[in-house]
């Protein structure tokens, strides 16, 4: 951060490449809200395989292989120079008719294997029957045929990802826009102020206080102006309706006489009725909250204000994104206003790492 801080660049989010990929693909792509679609982002170094369902980040996995990796691969291989294999690579790919095919064909076994045996968890664990589809992102991704050899390999349907698809630019002023598109997938879809992402920021609380406070400033000058004209048209109504008020105050005085003792009633009998009820509508609450508790994930203590139709929420957990499955969850309850990651905060548990978290919920 203080890099960016001495070079006078604000930071206005930071985001998980998982939910950045998934930005992408919303605003680029067509699909079915019960489709279950795997995001491959193939990197130089390493490749993430994201497995997305109802919207939601289901499944995200690293492996250790990469376009460096194929490239190393080819030259022990072929025995020529690394400039010599990219050239290679880069010019035939995997076409059919590619001199060299089956060597980076066979380069790309520990790739596919890695993915089917994703795939093949995945299933396992959620007792779905497939994958309907599969999208690839990344540097590798402009390997020629690389869409068509997975699509063999793993038999789902494969396709190249269009990071720039749904933006609206110029683009007659990016001719060679296809040759590095592909690299700027996690960049757009950071940027994207849409989908998932628009409610995730984990971005230290301490680095937003200038954004708050400028918005502060701005909004102090605007008050007075705003003020000014509640009044004006507070006032302009109530001389137009003081004179119909007048006539129907008699008329309402004797309505409220009329009907005073039996809506006295009325509302002693709602109140009676609304015990029960209001204490049903936590019981459900509780037990949809239990039932959204991912693995990896502990609560230590809930607070209830029931006056103030709120819940604050205290726990851990072994991910960031495992906190962030449990917000989303909780979003998707019927009962809340809004659900709200307050804080979240490292500490060490021995070898491993433990997210403390605040989470505050309101009630409808």
């Amino acid at each position: 951060m203080q890099i960016y801080l001495q070079n006078k660049l604000t930071v206005a989010s930071i985001n998980v490449h998982s939910f950045c990929l998934w930005n992408v693909f919303q605003k680029s792509n067509q699909w079915k809200e019960d489709d279950t679609i795997a995001l491959l982002n193939l990197g130089a170094k390493t490749s993430t395989i994201n497995i997305y369902s109802n919207n939601m980040l289901r499944f995200n996995r690293e492996i250790f292989f990469g376009g460096e990796s194929l490239l190393a691969a080819m030259v022990k291989e072929l025995s020529i120079s690394p400039k010599e294999v990219k050239e290679l690579i880069d010019n035939y790919g995997l076409n059919d008719k590619s001199p060299q095919y089956e060597k980076i064909s066979e380069s790309l076994k520990q790739l596919v294997a890695q993915i089917d045996r994703s795939f093949g968890y995945y299933k396992a664990q959620f007792h779905i029957e497939r994958v309907d589809r599969v999208v690839i992102y990344g540097g590798v991704s402009k390997l020629i045929n690389i869409d068509k050899f997975l699509s063999e390999k793993l038999g789902i349907f494969a396709e190249i990802g269009e990071p720039f698809n749904g933006l609206l630019f110029d683009q007659k002023s990016f001719a060679n826009l296809k040759d590095f598109a592909s690299f700027f997938s996690i960049a757009i879809g950071a940027a994207i102020n849409s989908g998932i992402t628009k409610r995730v920021n984990l971005l230290p609380a301490e680095f937003r206080k200038d954004k708050k406070e400028k918005f502060k400033k701005n909004l102090i000058k605007i008050i007075p102006l705003l003020v000014i004209g509640i009044l004006i048209f507070i006032y302009a109504g109530l001389i137009s309706k003081e004179r119909s008020l007048i006539r129907e105050e008699k008329e309402k005085n004797d309505i409220i006489n009329v009907w005073k003792n039996q809506q006295e009633l009325e509302q002693k009998i709602m109140f009676l009725y609304s015990i029960p009820a209001t204490q049903q509508s936590w019981i459900d609450i509780f037990k949809g909250i239990s039932s959204l508790i991912p693995e990896g994930v502990w609560l230590n203590s809930i607070a209830l204000d029931e006056a103030q139709k709120s819940l604050v929420i205290l726990g851990a957990g072994q991910s960031n994104i495992l906190i962030i499955e449990l917000v989303r969850k909780l979003e998707s309850l019927p009962y809340f206003i809004s659900v709200k990651l307050e804080s979240v905060g490292e500490i060490s548990a021995g070898q491993s790492t433990i997210i403390n978290f605040r989470i505050k919920i309101r009630k409808r």
